[in-house]
């Protein structure tokens, strides 16, 4: 059975100790890492599934530090419009601070998604703008 590395997602064996690409030791990756810190490099899995986890664990911590690698994400896959809204709705429960402002107004403006800059500048007005909420 396979699965990725941590560090690198390169495709490894499910029993492996080290990532023969990177070298990582795969049991003791990311202890120094905060759980945001582990959550936001977990947006670059090749795994949607996996990227979507990260994006639902974010929504539930208080930190705004991963507003723009959300942001990035979307434009990452900017096909992919559910886990856009996701994203949105994710940045939309942060805490009201520029970089949110920031990642919100990118998406508005910028997303190449009629749907996704839509709900952005929504989400963006509402939270930021005076609107009349989410």
């Amino acid at each position: 059975m396979q699965t990725h590395c941590p560090n690198c997602f390169d495709t490894i064996e499910a029993d492996a100790m080290t990532c023969p690409a990177c070298g990582c030791a795969v049991l003791f990756w990311g202890r120094a890492l905060s759980e945001t810190e582990r959550l936001i490099h977990s947006l670059g899995h090749p795994d949607r599934a996996q990227r979507l986890k990260a994006v639902y664990a974010l929504a539930d911590l208080p930190q705004s530090e991963a507003a723009l690698p959300l942001a990035d994400l979307c434009f990452a896959a900017p096909g992919d419009v559910w886990q856009a809204v996701e994203v949105i709705r994710t940045l939309a429960a942060m805490p009201a601070v520029e970089r949110v402002e920031v990642a919100l107004a990118r998406l508005a403006l910028e997303h190449p998604a009629g749907p996704v800059q839509t709900l952005a500048a929504h989400a963006l007005d509402a939270k930021f703008g005076g609107g009349d909420g989410w």
